[in-house]
């Protein structure tokens, strides 16, 4: 039981390594044209997300030195 849970854990962590370098741009020669479009679907959104909390803090930050 305990080997069983072990090598579930190590092919989770290699399953989301190789998610990882793909999201980096590493290792998408395997990867087929629909798999593709779903990861820069994925970036995009990410990067929405980062750009979204970027600004939310340069206005936070702008708010802060307004009232000093």
């Amino acid at each position: 039981l305990e080997h069983s849970k072990y090598a579930n854990l190590n092919d989770q962590l290699a399953e989301a390594s190789l998610r990882l370098r793909q999201m980096r741009g590493e290792e998408l020669d395997g990867l087929s044209v629909e798999e593709l479009q779903q990861l820069e679907k994925k970036l995009e959104t990410g990067l929405h997300r980062v750009l979204q909390t970027k600004d939310q803090q340069f206005l936070e930050q702008i708010n802060e030195l307004q009232r000093k």
